[in-house]
């Protein structure tokens, strides 16, 4: 994936110059490496978005309750890989499309 691909499918991240973008997709094949054939560049935009996502979020870390009725969050200080992917739409199908692939999912994310 180029840095025009990702801005054309990830047009909320518009504002984001494109050297950060370029090492989000940088970390991606450094962790995850490249052998995800045709699916490849699909993952590397799915975890640039995820990983620009969370860095845009002003928590500290995966929501362990919330409440309506006069507004309250908790969030975990339990941050793991794992729940961490869970924090974003692109987080979760980057986990579901790697989780079927032999390499370990959550290294480094």
């Amino acid at each position: 994936m180029n840095i025009y691909e990702f801005r054309a499918l990830y047009p909320d991240f518009d504002c984001i110059d494109d050297a950060t973008i370029q090492v989000q997709f940088d970390l991606f094949i450094s962790i995850y490496g490249s052998g995800y054939g045709s699916l490849v560049d699909h993952l590397q935009g799915l975890y640039a978005a995820h990983k620009l996502f969370i860095k845009g979020q002003n928590n500290s870390g995966p929501i362990a309750s919330r409440s309506v009725g006069d507004v309250s969050v908790t969030y975990s200080d339990k941050v793991t890989s794992d729940s961490q992917l869970y924090t974003s739409s692109y987080g979760t199908e980057f986990a579901q499309i790697i989780s079927g692939f032999s390499s370990p999912i959550l290294q480094g994310v």
